[in-house]
């Protein structure tokens, strides 16, 4: 067990130590926390792109993938039609409503998810997680739309059919992942000179991705929206990673696809969801607490995760 719980802390908790450390940086004021965009920026439509092309590249792609995308594609849907129904009765106000339904699904795929499988179960075995994130960008955003105007009612500013599917087809992490899956079918070898760039870049991915959302920590905008908080954070923290880990078990998911999608339903909510309840109407604040509060807590609740589904067995 002692083994375990070493072998669990070194994975999980160096990764939000780079989170800790970008708040820091802020909190003396040694860089600014205006960079925390710029950098952002730079992981989204550059390293982790990279990373995406260089591990796709190289994963062996099996079958079983095709059964865990359905999969997960099904518990997104489901749980969105079930906080739908339920959360509006917790929560009375609209505005505030679709936000916690919004946090209550929606994952940090992009920073969180890939940086953690790739320190539980290794580069080698990153071919689930990639799929999953390609999948979870093409569901978060068009879902979000139709949750967050759902609840705000507001129908101006709402992106065209079209705009969605440009905006979804030409995201970065899905063009990276699908030139990566392209490159595997080249009659010859990719140089090493295009080769090696790609992955010293994506090997970048990580920590500076780690640090933008360090730097844009603040727990100043904390206010006491407790009640709508607690339950969006329950569910995304809790519910999620707990529900569908143990049906995906129950199903015949092992090791690393089991891993993939209790990681992909673990993570906290990102600041994508932020920007998208201000443009729809709805509490653009309480997204923001809400993101905070979930990727302070989800060090906790992910070390906790990984550390007893290793103890049982579930988890590489």
């Amino acid at each position: 067990m002692l083994q375990i719980f070493v072998s669990t802390f070194n994975n999980v908790v160096p990764l939000f130590a780079v989170v800790l450390v970008g708040y820091a940086l802020k909190r003396f004021s040694i860089v600014p926390a205006e960079l925390s965009g710029p950098l952002n920026s730079l992981c989204f439509k550059l390293l982790i792109p990279c990373s995406c092309v260089y591990s796709m590249y190289n994963t062996s792609l099996d079958i079983t993938y095709l059964w865990l995308t359905l999969y997960m594609t099904a518990t997104f849907l489901v749980s969105i039609v079930l906080f739908c129904i339920f959360v509006p009765k917790l929560v009375p106000d609209p505005r505030q409503a679709g936000v916690v339904v919004q946090g209550g699904y929606r994952s940090n795929s992009v920073l969180f998810a890939y940086a953690l499988m790739t320190n539980i179960c290794g580069a080698d075995h990153t071919g689930p997680i990639l799929v999953l994130v390609a999948l979870a960008n093409l569901l978060f955003n068009s879902s979000a739309v139709i949750v967050l105007s759902l609840f705000s009612g507001k129908r101006e500013g709402r992106p065209s059919f079209g705009a969605l599917c440009r905006e979804i087809l030409l995201n970065p992490i899905i063009v990276g992942t699908f030139i990566g899956f392209l490159m595997r079918f080249l009659p010859f070898g990719v140089p090493t000179v295009i080769l090696k760039p790609i992955s010293d870049l994506g090997s970048c991915a990580m920590p500076m991705a780690m640090l933008a959302i360090g730097l844009r920590l603040s727990f100043r905008s904390l206010q006491s929206n407790r009640k709508a908080i607690a339950i969006s954070t329950a569910l995304k923290l809790v519910v999620m990673p707990l529900v569908w880990t143990a049906v995906g078990f129950v199903l015949g998911f092992r090791l690393y696809l089991l891993a993939a999608i209790f990681i992909e339903h673990s993570c906290p909510s990102s600041t994508g969801g932020v920007a998208m309840a201000d443009a729809m109407g709805c509490d653009g604040q309480l997204a923001g607490e809400i993101c905070l509060t979930q990727t302070v807590l989800s060090c906790f609740t992910i070390f906790i995760g990984v550390f007893l589904m290793r103890l049982l067995g579930l988890m590489p």
